[in-house]
């Protein structure tokens, strides 16, 4: 349970304190009302407004030093008192009190976290001032390399105290209009996560406006010239937080895929900016932070390096862990190039592109396994240059495939891949997929993937020398589905893609007497053409977790 109190920067609003005070009144707490060097009439008027209600406590600046200055004393004040949180609200009667409950209620829920207002305006909001908060906007995301901040200008918000007075302590925050911003942007890079409300806010006709255009927007300047360095200093560390999933349990099938679309879209908006090759070196210093400081990337890459000596001699495990993650920065900078139409049919190799064509000029449905080696998307894309129109379908394991495929569309409106979300593989799943076969669309899935239910829906397969699990549920959509199945990579070789197509089809007949034994021959068929696809280049293979290890009853 939090503890939080009102922190009210005020200077020169003491006709609107009274009503704001009355209107925070129903939630019974704390509230610390800072004078920042009001004229004498307006420091007499707040006395004695607050005099007159319960639970508010008056602290006075002798001058006028700034609302961040303000802010500032409130919440150091809150701190010593034993609050826990602070709530940031303006004194001039621009935010609605009524969603203070709503504020509190995601504190309570995220006492880490910053929370703050995100304003939804009426007509009342200068043009000017709305069109300024978006260039503000815009310098926001790059310092943080982030979307996660959606509005950085909001003064109404709740404070994780004991954070924010770190950053007070080590670093002189702005203290006029360029606090709220700073303040802000310096909370998430020291790792605490922005959270949004939607309030409304108004500007009342008669209202008091202290911004100084000249004065201000200096300041302002000035302040989004040092967070840009700022940036730079932490790029790696940023740039990794933007591309990792927020999920706070590792389980594979809770990871989103692709990241938030947040993140999708600063990397895409960055891929136009600086091409293809600047990303990639871009990426450089994010590979290298994730190899030398991320020690679940390093652990899963060293054991995997491990197997591969053991299986294939020192040869096939001669990369670094470094090289490792960077061959899969890479990669992800080529899947922008695929989404965007920028993979040509010249970076193909013409044989290999024939037998997938092939495949396409039968005109029926067809189900592709597939694994987290090199970069699939080139061959969802064959459906550009073959003419053929296929369908390519995708099944991920999380919930924002409809969001994703918006984004995609948006970002290519000749895509021809769509995201079909499921979290379990049953007869539901079955039954639409299907129609998607009768349409005669192509299904694709990946197979090296750990079982979502535990070790009862797992396959054990032969992998790399030794006893893998790997989850069940591809081979058993391909096993109800009724259609033709393949094994499909695509892979870096040099400066083209090589395709790797291959039927899998078990010596069993897919009977229901034989589903058993089907099964296990189909999961061994794609095991051993995943293995054969790992030896040509082992540091292409991204997956990184432990198949081969079993414990408690479930796979880890």
């Amino acid at each position: 349970m939090i503890r939080a109190a009102f922190v009210i920067p005020c200077y020169q609003h003491s006709g609107t304190l009274d009503s704001v005070l009355t209107n925070l009144a129903s939630y019974g707490l704390a509230t610390i009302v800072v004078n920042d060097g009001s004229d004498a009439a307006s420091s007499a008027t707040m006395r004695a407004v607050c005099s007159r209600h319960e639970g508010v406590q008056l602290i006075e600046h002798a001058e006028n030093r700034g609302k961040g200055v303000a802010v500032e004393t409130g919440l150091r004040a809150a701190l010593a008192q034993g609050y826990t949180h602070g709530i940031q609200i303006d004194a001039d009667g621009q935010h609605d009190a009524r969603k203070v409950r709503e504020l509190v209620d995601c504190a309570e829920k995220f006492p880490n976290d910053l929370i703050s207002g995100r304003p939804r305006y009426d007509a009342s909001v200068p043009k000017a001032r709305l069109y300024g908060r978006y260039l503000t906007h815009v310098w926001v995301w790059i310092e943080t390399l982030s979307l996660q901040i959606k509005d950085s200008m909001c003064g109404f918000r709740v404070y994780p105290l004991r954070a924010t007075i770190s950053i007070f302590d080590r670093h002189r925050i702005g203290q006029r209009m360029d606090f709220d911003v700073e303040i802000m942007v310096r909370l998430y890079w020291a790792g605490i996560n922005v959270r949004h409300v939607w309030v409304p806010v108004i500007y009342p006709e008669d209202g008091i406006s202290h911004f100084d255009a000249f004065r201000d927007n200096v300041r302002i300047s000035k302040m989004h010239t040092r967070l840009f360095f700022g940036m730079l200093l932490r790029f790696p560390k940023l740039l990794y937080r933007s591309l990792r999933s927020s999920a706070s349990d590792p389980s594979w099938h809770q990871i989103e895929e692709i990241g938030t679309s947040g993140g999708i879209k600063f990397l895409l908006l960055s891929y136009r900016l600086l091409g293809r090759r600047l990303l990639g070196l871009v990426l450089f210093p994010v590979a290298w932070y994730y190899s030398t400081f991320v020690k679940s990337a390093k652990t899963s890459s060293l054991h995997y390096r491990s197997l591969l000596r053991q299986y294939a001699g020192e040869g096939a495990a001669d990369f670094t862990t470094f090289e490792h993650v960077y061959s899969f920065a890479r990669t992800a900078v080529d899947k922008f190039s695929v989404w965007l139409g920028d993979i040509k049919y010249s970076d193909l190799h013409e044989g290999d592109v024939a037998e997938l064509l092939e495949v396409a000029h039968k005109n029926q449905g067809a189900f592709f396994i597939s694994s987290h080696f090199g970069n699939i998307e080139v061959c969802r894309a064959l459906g550009r240059f073959s003419g053929t129109g296929v369908k390519f379908n995708a099944l991920v394991y999380y919930q924002n495939a409809q969001r994703f495929n918006q984004l995609l569309a948006r970002a290519n409106p000749d895509t021809n891949l769509n995201l079909i979300p499921v979290t379990s593989v049953g007869p539901d799943t079955a039954m639409l997929l299907q129609q998607k076969i009768d349409a005669r669309e192509w299904i694709f899935v990946m197979g090296d993937r750990q079982s979502v239910q535990g070790h009862q829906r797992v396959a054990e397969v032969s992998l790399l020398g030794r006893s893998a699990w790997i989850s069940e549920g591809p081979f058993v959509l391909a096993y109800l589905l009724n259609v033709p199945v393949y094994a499909i990579h695509c892979y870096r070789e040099g400066a083209k893609f090589r395709i790797r197509v291959r039927s899998l089809e078990p010596t069993v007949a897919r009977e229901r007497s034989q589903r058993a034994e089907y099964l296990k021959q189909l999961s061994q068929l794609y095991a051993r053409e995943l293995e054969t696809v790992v030896l040509a280049d082992p540091r292409q293979w991204y997956n990184f977790f432990n198949f081969w290890k079993k414990a408690e009853g479930k796979t880890l």
